[in-house]
């Protein structure tokens, strides 16, 4: 059967054109927030939904990623989408009552309490 198609991949075209000097500039970034939920506890996704929720009521852009992807893969592409915070919830972290934030900017990290997110130590509103 005669057939004809023809595919390519944006991404790596963008990147090439980038690399050969192309006046495409990366924009301001289109999520606020990366949300990244360690550990296979549904208490932990619960609250990185809620998280979610709470900072998209203040009218942030947030992804929620599951931990299906390892923690250097998500930091990689959230880095590639140019996300503006990268939020780790984790057993550890939540057990404290803060989460880590990392600005992706700068790549610096900081604690912050889950209250600042409207969010008591225990994980409810």
């Amino acid at each position: 059967m005669p057939a004809s198609g023809f595919a390519m991949g944006i991404e790596r075209l963008l990147e090439v054109l980038e690399q050969r000097g192309g006046s495409l500039k990366r924009g301001s970034p289109q999520i606020d927030y990366y949300v990244y939920v360690l550990g296979n506890d549904r208490s932990y996704l619960a609250l990185g939904y809620k998280l979610a929720s709470n900072l998209r009521v203040r009218g942030n852009k947030v992804l929620v990623d599951t931990g299906e992807k390892s923690l250097r893969s998500a930091l990689e592409y959230a880095s590639k989408i140019n996300v503006r915070y990268f939020v780790i919830v984790g057993p550890k972290e939540v057990s404290q009552g803060f989460v880590k934030v990392r600005d992706m900017s700068s790549w610096s990290e900081r604690e912050v309490p889950l209250t600042e997110f409207g969010i008591n130590a225990r994980g409810g509103e």
